[in-house]
């Protein structure tokens, strides 16, 4: 499981003398005023975090006496961990388990109040029935139908019990049932009454390690309106119990998938159970189609709707046209234990397709425009056209014959009107650039394209006369300089200071003899291969490197006695993980023989896929057509206009590198008498 190596460490510290500060309870007047507070998907986050367990346990004799050591019975009383996400713990609390079926339990937290004067939310007992009938008889069977049956947990193995927190087989459940853990979770909303969202639920690996059980958790917060078919919200708490009960599965059988991938077959999961389709996150990505779909807050977490909503349409999209008989496509990725584009490719090859991931994303942006009822460019278990607003298209009316760079759109405005500051294309985002009919030339001839050789990365910057790394999530950053190796002084010498997430980021100190096209790691005593299980396959490309905390400034060298009396490349590659990263890489000073190092930040290759889709319409409807332009390696091409035929065109714009952001440019030329523009 993801990150339990770390999860142990920081367990046998939080049970030390070391204190966590509560935030105080509110006071005060009643809240009149409340927001409808809007749901928020925080999965991400808790999946992959490291949060301590608060010091302050529960007395062992209060553990001992909450209820039987064994199958849950009604009106039980145990103790299990409940999050705190706004200060970033866990902790104990108690549950009284209000239901039991064939295979789940419905656990409740006893104290649901909040620290402020709001009503402390109800729980019925005919709504925790529901819930429970509900998740047996239809989540339950149609999640494992499709993405598999998780693995076993009977609660023999739970850490907690190992550790002496609770007593031997405090969890134990023979049948290993499955726990929905019902709780008012410390977010946000929870200290904050007018913040607008909440964590409507989740799942924890984490809990799952420290209970051995499988177990999913959902929030308290007006299930009167938000459960059932005639409520406000319709379905929202079935949803996400099906949601996350797919993370729960996924976790199991392909625990290192990308986030874009998880969360696709998690919103998948929730029509497979019958439930609505969450319009809203759709919305947010037809506005903001540029972001990405493979690297997940690529805009921020000011648009992060748009991230679920580029994912659900994704995942429709590939069981809609790449399923193949019973077995469903997105169950075999999952099933397969290949994490993301890899895995989509491996799934397109089983299922006896020639396409791969660019093929499918090629034609899954048109899909996003044209919404054909019938054929690729479109989807058949849905129409997009119930979606309230269209996808969003960038306008060109009054500069048809300019030479115009994707930039000069300016910076991309989500749904909700926040400025996310991006401009740019990152991976797999896609610009639509229309010109209208009435803005159509007959004499329109042809179109170019010209972007950027190489893609814009955050990561190293020079910072009064010291490289520095930076530090974010998945990245992957180098920077590099060409040296001769002297044969009397072959040695790199290096001044440098690290602090970097133990055995799961790694900066990696590296040589290149063919000018960057490939790398060789150095190694010397600071270095190491050893890494965590779950590591990323970058890490895993590139060890040995230097990873934990070093504690203070060192100096070191590397030997180099290999190339001597060769032109190299000495270069420093950075790299991170999904979640969780420390402060970073320092080089203060380095230098082979004596000769100092001329950094410079290596950028990444920029790609792009380039479509002109041109549109007719006639008495009998409307006709198209779907062109892309053959690129150069300098990301150069062109291609002639259907003027003539066409009456009005929509240029597609998708950067496809694997990480960074990047611009283009591009412009028609006229044909004879029109006037052209530079």
């Amino acid at each position: 499981m993801k990150k339990i190596n770390s999860v142990l460490l920081i367990l046998m510290m939080a049970f030390g003398a070391l204190s966590i500060a509560f935030i105080p309870s509110s006071t005060g007047s009643v809240y009149t005023e409340l927001p409808d507070y809007e749901p928020l998907d925080f999965g991400t986050e808790i999946r992959n975090a490291h949060y301590e367990i608060h010091p302050d346990l529960p007395s062992m004799s209060a553990i001992s006496s909450s209820g039987p050591r064994s199958a849950g019975v009604v009106e039980d009383i145990k103790y299990f961990l409940t999050l705190d996400s706004y200060n970033g713990f866990y902790f104990f609390d108690a549950y009284e388990c209000r239901a039991v079926g064939d295979i789940s339990e419905v656990w409740v937290q006893v104290d649901l109040s909040f620290p402020d004067d709001r009503e402390t939310p109800i729980i019925t007992t005919e709504q925790v029935e529901y819930l429970l009938d509900e998740f047996e008889n239809n989540i339950y069977e149609k999640d494992t139908e499709v993405f598999g049956t998780p693995d076993f947990h009977d609660g023999s193995n739970s850490l907690l019990s190992a550790w002496g927190n609770v007593p031997p087989n405090y969890y134990y459940e023979e049948f290993g049932k499955n726990l929905i853990m019902v709780s008012n979770v410390r977010d946000e909303a929870y200290y904050t009454p007018g913040y607008p969202y909440y964590i409507a639920g989740f799942y924890s690996p984490s809990f799952e390690a420290y209970n051995d059980r499988n177990m999913i958790t959902i929030d308290s917060h007006d299930w009167e309106n938000r459960m059932g078919e005639d409520a406000d919200r319709p379905f929202l708490y079935e949803s996400i119990i099906a949601h996350e009960y797919q993370h729960l599965i996924h976790d199991d059988y392909n625990p290192l998938d990308e986030t874009f991938m998880n969360e696709a077959c998690s919103l998948y999961a929730e029509p497979l159970c019958g439930y609505p389709i969450g319009w809203g996150q759709v919305l947010r990505f037809l506005e903001t189609p540029d972001n990405s779909l493979t690297v997940w807050g690529d805009q921020g977490d000011i648009n992060i709707l748009a991230d679920y909503g580029s994912s659900f349409l994704w995942a429709m999209y590939l069981t809609d046209h790449y399923t193949v008989g019973e077995e469903n496509f997105l169950g075999h990725f999952v099933q397969s234990r290949i994490p993301g584009v890899d895995g989509i490719n491996a799934a397109l090859e089983y299922f006896g397709h020639e396409e791969d991931f660019d093929d499918v994303y090629h034609d899954w942006r048109i899909a996003n425009l044209i919404d054909a009822e019938s054929g690729k460019y479109g989807y058949t278990t849905f129409d997009l056209a119930d979606a309230e607003y269209p996808l969003y298209i960038n306008d060109m009316d009054n500069q048809l014959f300019k030479w115009t760079q994707g930039t000069d759109f300016g910076t991309t405005i989500t749904y909700d009107d926040y400025d996310t500051y991006v401009s740019m294309l990152g991976p797999y985002g896609t610009d639509y650039i229309g010109y209208s009919e009435e803005n159509w030339n007959k004499n329109f001839a042809k179109l170019y394209f010209d972007g950027d050789d190489t893609a814009i990365v955050y990561g190293w910057e020079m910072i009064d006369g010291v490289w520095y790394s930076g530090a974010d999530d998945l990245m992957n950053t180098l920077i590099a300089a060409e040296i001769y190796v002297d044969p009397l002084d072959p040695t790199l010498y290096m001044t440098s200071y690290w602090d970097i997430e133990d055995y799961w980021d790694f900066g990696f100190v590296q040589v290149s003899e063919d000018d960057g096209e490939t790398w060789t790691s150095l190694e010397n005593e600071y270095t190491t291969s050893d890494h965590d299980p779950g590591a990323h396959q970058n890490v895993l490309d590139n060890l040995p490197g230097i990873t934990e905390y070093v504690g203070e400034v060192v100096d070191m060298t590397f030997d180099l006695s290999l190339y001597a009396g060769e032109n190299v490349q000495i270069g420093f590659r950075y790299v991170t993980d999904w979640a969780t990263f420390y402060e970073g890489w320092y080089i203060f000073d380095a230098n082979v023989g004596g000769v100092s190092l001329d950094l410079a930040i290596v950028y990444p290759d920029a790609s792009y896929m380039v479509t002109v889709v041109a549109y007719k319409e006639t008495g009998g409807g409307t006709h198209y057509m779907v062109m892309d332009l053959d690129l150069n390696d300098g990301n150069f091409g062109s291609i002639s206009l259907l003027g003539n035929w066409a009456d009005h065109m929509v240029l597609i714009v998708s950067a496809t590198q694997p990480q960074g952001f990047s611009d283009y440019s591009f412009r028609i030329k006229p044909g004879k008498g029109t006037r052209w523009m530079m």
